[in-house]
């Protein structure tokens, strides 16, 4: 399989301020090379089918990065169980993993150089901070 995404980071005037190059999902053909050489129990393509199609599950994973969706949520949303959305948000989010956009402090992290020209876009728009706490019931045992 490969997949090919472009992504473009535009502004709210529709400005474009990063773009990333297509690229191909790797990983997966080195999953392939590794299981060419293991000694097969069950024949290829054998076991269960995903209950979701290939855009379902990025969608599923986009879905988590954007809302930040507890795995329970997200498995009554696309109707799979609760480590099943775990499951195919880990597979996709390995295989996406530094291909994605990153934030502006990651980019000054690879690219300080970078720095000058990402303060004078910080410093055209206004900074909304977006936090979510969620309580987490513990308990505790009598010892």
């Amino acid at each position: 399989m490969k997949v090919t995404l472009e992504f473009v980071i535009r502004d709210d005037k529709g400005n474009i301020l990063g773009q990333n190059s297509p690229f191909s999902l790797e990983k997966e053909n080195q999953q392939k090379e590794v299981e060419k050489s293991k000694t097969r129990l069950i024949k290829e393509g054998g076991g269960n089918k995903s209950k979701l199609s290939e855009e379902e599950q990025i969608i599923l994973m986009l879905v988590y990065l954007r809302h930040y969706l507890s795995f329970q949520l997200l498995g009554i949303m696309f109707k799979i169980s609760e480590s099943s959305a775990h499951n195919i948000f880990n597979y996709w989010q390995s295989l996406f993993e530094g291909n994605l956009p990153a934030s502006l402090f990651e980019q000054v992290k690879k690219h300080p150089e970078e720095m000058e020209k990402i303060k004078e876009e910080l410093i055209q728009h206004e900074l909304i901070v977006d936090a979510t706490e969620q309580a987490v019931l513990a308990t505790f045992r009598a010892g």
